[in-house]
């Protein structure tokens, strides 16, 4: 699991994996590609230039922004497409522990990096569309540099989720499931649950830690 904690480019970035702390989705209303992105993206912005404390994620935080993002995304898309083949062989238990697992993971290791946000602009594309499928570019644009990033989406009846984002062409799910294959293949899917529980908890307990600190 060495790749899965690298840092990503710019707090933006950041902005875009925290896709996946994706909660179970309610009833959703009917969207377009352009708007998912643009509303969840743009919400999660607002509750960061409206932090009371701009040096963190407060749990308060942390609470409004699964709510932005809990209708647009495929948590269990984009946890079956980061497992890979191995996912056709675990039981509906393990793929349940998994997805949980997966979106703390996320969760804990890549929000706290949101507190870096500084108010960089963000330029659209408009979607273009292959039969259920769809992506959206977009451009990160700070002071010094820019860093495009994409999102691809997958028409789930008359709503569109997110199932990837790709940041400077390097995608989420393929760099997890390199990670995750190969930690498979050592110690089989069970061990693989057990690693990420594992990191999980150091990650809450860091979080917690720099909370009381």
């Amino acid at each position: 699991m060495s790749r899965i904690l690298n840092p990503v480019r710019t707090a933006l970035a950041t902005v875009a994996l925290l896709a996946s702390m994706v909660l179970p989705a309610q009833a959703a209303q009917a969207n377009t590609p352009d708007t998912v992105i643009r509303d969840t993206v743009e919400g999660i912005i607002h509750v960061l230039d409206h932090r009371t404390d701009k040096n963190r994620i407060s749990e308060v935080d942390r609470v409004a922004i699964r709510k932005i993002i809990s209708d647009h995304f495929d948590f269990h898309a984009m946890s079956r497409l980061s497992v890979g083949a191995p996912w056709n062989d675990a039981t509906p238990e393990q793929r349940s522990r998994f997805t949980t697992l997966f979106k703390e993971l996320l969760e804990y290791s890549y929000g706290n990096r949101l507190s870096a946000y500084h108010g960089q602009t963000i330029h659209y594309d408009a979607a273009e569309y292959r039969g259920n499928r769809a992506r959206i570019k977009s451009m990160i644009i700070d002071t010094d540099k820019q860093t495009p990033v994409e999102y691809r989406l997958l028409k789930d009846g008359d709503d569109w989720r997110v199932y990837d984002i790709r940041i400077e062409g390097v995608s989420l799910v393929a760099t997890f499931r390199t990670d995750f294959q190969n930690e498979i293949d050592s110690v089989g899917f069970d061990g693989l649950l057990k690693s990420l529980a594992k990191k999980v908890d150091e990650l809450k307990a860091k979080d917690q830690e720099h909370h009381q600190g």
